[in-house]
């Protein structure tokens, strides 16, 4: 999740690095990092990294009524850093979440 262990809102990172339902032994979400996910995706369909990414934040961001993205000046922001070493990798660097950054 590229968060430290601990709550954040209904679900929490648990020391693990698992990502559970808070107060709760069950996962929120994949066993596995959201890299491997997109990597997995790419190598399953043919499809570009731009639609891959779009696949895992832009389509669950409009399911929860998240439409927009935008960065401007003095509102938080929410990014992640990567780096692509080859065609097959993709390794996660850092997340901004809310303008606080995360190392990978």
């Amino acid at each position: 999740a590229g968060l430290p262990p601990g709550r954040h809102g209904d679900w929490e990172i648990d020391p693990a690095g698992k990502v559970v339902v808070a107060g709760t032994p069950y996962l929120a979400g994949s066993n596995q990092p959201l890299t491997v996910g997109i990597e997995n995706l790419m190598k399953a369909m043919p499809c570009s990294l731009d639609q891959a990414i779009g696949c895992v934040v832009r389509t669950p961001a409009k399911l929860l009524g998240c439409d927009g993205f935008e960065l401007a000046p003095n509102t938080p922001a929410c990014l992640t850093i990567f780096r692509r070493p080859s065609p097959d990798r993709f390794l996660l660097q850092r997340t901004c979440v809310d303008g606080v950054w995360f190392d990978a």
